[in-house]
């Protein structure tokens, strides 16, 4: 048997509705002041709480999926391959073993042996100045890589890496011990030439080493060299 539905529109008194809309604008402007006051930073809120989360189950997802660990390996000819683990390292062979965007995340890394480490930028989390937050960071960074079994270890920054951007190269690298830390400069490991630039393409909030950063673009990329091997 079939029934009349019939829809009923609920009308609110003006009263209460007034209410609602002052309880709204009030508690938009409480968050507000607090962001103001307590100057959160409402881009690394979100990073923290939201996007972080997600990647991290994304990532737990992927590796129980995958069954473990995999690395992107390049092989002879400059073919990727996805792979659990790198193969046996050839006698006479450099191996470089690559990671970036670590974002204060570097000790839950779980790095493959090779000669050369090669960090590609994003140390930090957010491109904030250079603070004792910030400097403490990096400084327990130097730490972790002074710890690690590869002989050689190239760091360069990235667009979230300000505090680097602040102080200068020359300070990076006294905070980067055993570490060589590259600001659009080169230097040579086993024979092969290696050259990094923190140089950075885009219009971002973390906004280091962007050319409207104030950072030169186009001098960074006619100081590259030619006849390099390796380009960061």
């Amino acid at each position: 048997q079939g029934r009349n539905i019939c829809s009923r529109v609920v009308m609110l008194p003006p009263q209460l509705l007034h209410h609602a809309v002052v309880a709204l604008a009030t508690l938009v402007l409480l968050v507000a002041g607090a962001v103001i006051v307590l100057r959160l930073d409402v881009v690394e809120l979100a990073f923290r709480f939201v996007l972080r989360p997600f990647g991290r189950c994304r990532h737990l997802v992927l590796q129980r999926l995958w069954g473990g660990i995999g690395v992107l390996y390049i092989c002879e000819g400059g073919h990727a391959q996805r792979l659990r683990g790198p193969p046996a390292q050839p006698e006479g062979v450099v191996r470089f073993i690559c990671i970036s965007d670590t974002h204060l995340l570097h000790r839950a890394l779980v790095l493959p042996m090779g000669d050369v480490l090669l960090h590609c930028g994003d140390v930090l989390f957010t491109s904030g100045a250079a603070d004792a937050r910030s400097l403490g960071q990096l400084t327990e960074f130097g730490r972790w890589l002074t710890g690690l079994p590869h002989a050689h270890r190239v760091v360069i920054a990235g667009n979230h890496d300000g505090a680097l951007a602040a102080i200068g190269a020359e300070a990076v690298q006294k905070l980067l011990p055993g570490t060589t830390y590259l600001q659009d400069a080169g230097m040579e490991v086993l024979g092969i030439r290696i050259y990094g630039s923190p140089i950075s393409v885009g219009h971002s909030l973390n906004s280091a080493f962007q050319p409207h950063s104030g950072y030169d673009e186009s001098a960074a990329l006619a100081a590259m060299p030619e006849g390099l091997d390796v380009l960061l």
